[in-house]
């Protein structure tokens, strides 16, 4: 927790990451020690390990070895002055720590981090899009009492299919540790980031200790911790965009969206892998596993609409209709969820744009987010959604009249941590709303609206980039048009899930 570490320490570090090839973060951590200056300075704590000495202690620091360009970590060590000095173990160094309940967390970590560097070695199992709902269809007629001869050891599939997430998800969670494990070392200092970090690797630590499942009693267990992790896990996204929102004076834009792109996209991947083992359990019509074979854009689409205007409305004291045209009657095979929060994004962005637009033009100058009370929703122009099919695709246009977007921004909406909305010290553009802080049920609203379906919205800049993502992750795109003065065109396709190329993975 940066809050803790000296401004000494600080200063060693961002000087670390100034100096090229930087060192990672592990690699600092695997043999450092650091010194405290007076008995009243609280305790310094990293990753959870700590053992404190006698006070008096006092030293510099000095990096010393090799960088981790390669595969050697590089070691942050004090030089003595006089006294004794408090000591930081990583998790490499583990072997020389104190006995005792410090020690065994030292011990685990040694464990752990080797786990990481042995399964993050082994490839992935790509899922194909046909896998999966092979899996689910005979996963159904299991429950359903035909027989199945899906998998040829003759187990029963949720059990098969248990077995090979028991063997697949962690090896991707690793992989995920090894990337943080990477991060510059001012960067894995962030508490956000740490925490996220610390939830892979407990999720890891509680898969790989699982007892090997074979049988439905081991699988309904399983099954159990699965649904845990997978809760557990719900935040995340929230909770590293603002790590990263702190920490980007620390890293390269152009680094820290290579790195999300990378954690979110491997995240899809796990959830797709276990939520759709949890929905095994329970079958629903015209489902198979989390997949929607007869998914209506247009209802997920009111369905949606409707909650995020009414935050909205509560937020902004207003909101525009949504209009809807085109082939509304159009259907396709996608995952609900996915198609939730990309909405969720969109729209949100649509509404915000609007209400700004309008309070400029009609002259209110309000300059906060609550607009007034005799604000109708009919004074705002509406927002249009517009659906329309092809042959193995759908593809919705969000058309709204807010504004639209400067060129020079345009290019930018998709980068991690753009945001045009003010307030928590981010920039301001001309597209955004700023909120006003003063007003205690603006800032509640303001919490809504960065919350619910779409997890992280407007102020932290992630919602866009996000929701592209997850509209690439089946071969589908996301793009926007603007016409500067007026307003915004999205387009969403989006490829019908079982005529997804067999090139696509999950």
């Amino acid at each position: 927790m940066i809050g803790t570490v000296r401004p000494a320490v600080r200063d060693a570090a961002r000087n670390l990451h100034a100096s090229r090839p930087r060192p990672c973060a592990l690699g600092i951590l695997m043999h450092r020690t650091l010194t405290t200056t007076s008995a009243t300075n609280p305790p310094s704590r990293f990753y959870g390990l700590s053992h404190e000495v006698p006070a008096r202690a006092r030293g510099h620091l000095r990096l010393t070895g090799p960088t981790c360009n390669g595969m050697q970590p590089s070691s942050l060590v004090a030089g003595p002055r006089a006294g004794s000095a408090r000591v930081l173990y990583s998790t490499s160094a583990a072997a020389s720590s104190t006995a005792g309940a410090s020690g065994n967390a030292a011990a685990k970590r040694s464990q752990l981090h080797m786990l990481v560097q042995s399964l993050s070695a082994r490839p992935i199992t790509p899922v194909r899009i046909p896998d999966l709902l092979r899996i689910g269809q005979a996963a159904t007629a299991a429950a359903n009492g035909q027989p199945v001869h899906d998998d040829p050891f003759g187990q029963h599939p949720l059990v098969a299919n248990a077995q090979f997430l028991q063997r697949e998800l962690p090896v991707r969670l690793a992989l995920r540790c090894k990337a943080f494990q990477s991060l510059p070392f001012i960067v894995g200092l962030n508490p956000h980031i740490h925490k996220v970090y610390t939830l892979y690797l407990d999720s890891l630590e509680r898969l790989t200790s699982f007892r090997p499942v074979v049988n439905e009693d081991d699988e309904k267990e399983f099954t159990s911790m699965l649904t845990e992790l997978v809760e557990a896990h719900v935040d995340v996204i929230q909770t590293i965009s603002q790590g990263f929102l702190e920490s980007r004076d620390y890293m390269p834009a152009q680094e820290i969206g290579q790195f999300l792109d990378k954690l979110i996209g491997a995240r899809i991947g796990v959830r797709v892998l276990a939520e759709h083992h949890l929905a095994l359990h329970s079958p629903q019509p015209d489902f198979i596993g989390i997949v929607d074979t007869k998914l209506s854009p247009v209802s997920v689409a009111q369905h949606v609409y409707d909650y995020v205007r009414e935050v909205a409305q509560f937020h902004f004291g207003a909101a525009p209709a949504l209009q809807i045209d085109g082939m509304v009657d159009t259907t396709l095979a996608y995952i609900p969820v996915h198609l939730d929060y990309i909405l969720a994004e969109l729209f949100k962005n649509s509404i915000r744009a609007t209400v700004e637009h309008y309070e400029k033009t009609s002259g209110n100058g309000l300059g906060s987010l609550r607009l007034s009370a005799g604000l109708s929703d009919d004074d705002l122009p509406p927002i249009q959604l517009t659906v329309a099919r092809g042959p193995d695709d759908v593809v919705m246009r969000i058309r709204d009249q807010g504004g639209g977007i400067p060129y020079e921004d345009l290019q930018r909406v998709f980068e991690y941590s753009y945001t045009s909305v003010q307030g928590k010290g981010y920039n301001r553009s001309a597209t955004g709303v700023g909120a006003s802080t003063a007003d205690p049920q603006s800032a509640m609203s303001e919490m809504m609206m960065q919350s619910g379906i779409g997890g992280p919205i407007a102020g932290l800049g992630y919602g866009l980039g996000t929701a592209r993502v997850y509209s690439r992750y089946f071969d589908g795109s996301l793009t926007m048009i603007s016409l500067y003065g007026h307003g915004c065109d999205v387009f969403l396709r989006l490829k019908n899930i079982d005529m997804v190329s067999s090139d696509i993975k999950i």
